[in-house]
């Protein structure tokens, strides 16, 4: 497999035309727990999305030699 791509994806919603963090309840309640202890945590407001795809055949093919001549670190 090969990964083309990377999005970040935001967790929030749009009310009203304004922009709130959708952070899980775990996510808050360790903030909040690292906050009380004079921790200063921020919960995540983004998740990373990985695209993956199948290789053509020819770039699979290059990399099975590749690998069996140790042309790539395994």
């Amino acid at each position: 497999m090969v990964r083309p791509n990377r999005i970040v994806c935001l967790l929030c919603g749009l009310p009203e035309g304004r922009l709130l963090n959708r952070a899980s309840f775990f996510q808050l309640h360790e903030a909040r727990k690292g906050w009380a202890r004079g921790l200063p945590i921020h919960a995540a407001a983004h998740e990373d999305l990985l695209i993956f795809v199948k290789p053509p055949r020819a770039v699979m093919s290059s990399l099975a030699f590749a690998q069996a001549t140790g042309g790539l670190n395994q």
